[in-house]
């Protein structure tokens, strides 16, 4: 609201009222187990590619533990050999710090998947791959 106000989008200064509260609700956090990604990851979607793309990106997202903005957009370059181990180096877009992680054989099975080791595209992902995922693709995945 502070923000609206400073942008002249709202004159509303109700927010600034002691009265006014912000209701916090307890919630469960929700995640997949290992095993859950390892069956995700082994499932044959090989009759519906649209599906094997969404299900290595969810997975490689899952894995690499980067916001989809700043794993959508990683690039041939931003895979690092560091002492013959491969490694996933980035500046990460919201918060502008340099991440190092480290690429588990999941991860490298996705990269040579989308032959990100040997060919040099824009961005690993190909942007017809990021433009279906969606809450309904995923959701398909269960």
């Amino acid at each position: 609201m502070g923000e609206a106000v400073d942008l002249k989008l709202t004159a509303n200064l109700e927010f600034k009222h002691d009265k006014f509260t912000i209701s916090e609700v307890a919630t469960d956090a929700v995640y997949l187990s290992e095993n859950e990604l390892a069956k995700l990851y082994s499932f044959d979607f090989s009759n519906y590619k649209k599906l094997d793309q969404v299900r290595d990106l969810f997975i490689f997202g899952c894995y690499v533990e980067l916001r989809f903005s700043d794993y959508s957009t990683i690039k041939k370059e931003n895979i690092v050999n560091i002492d013959g181990d491969l490694f996933i180096k980035v500046i990460t877009e919201k918060t502008e710090e340099l991440v190092i992680i480290p690429c588990n054989p999941i991860v490298l099975e996705i990269l040579i998947n989308i032959k990100a080791i040997s060919t040099a595209y824009l961005n690993l992902f190909p942007i017809r791959s990021l433009m279906t995922i969606s809450n309904k693709h995923v959701r398909r995945l269960d």
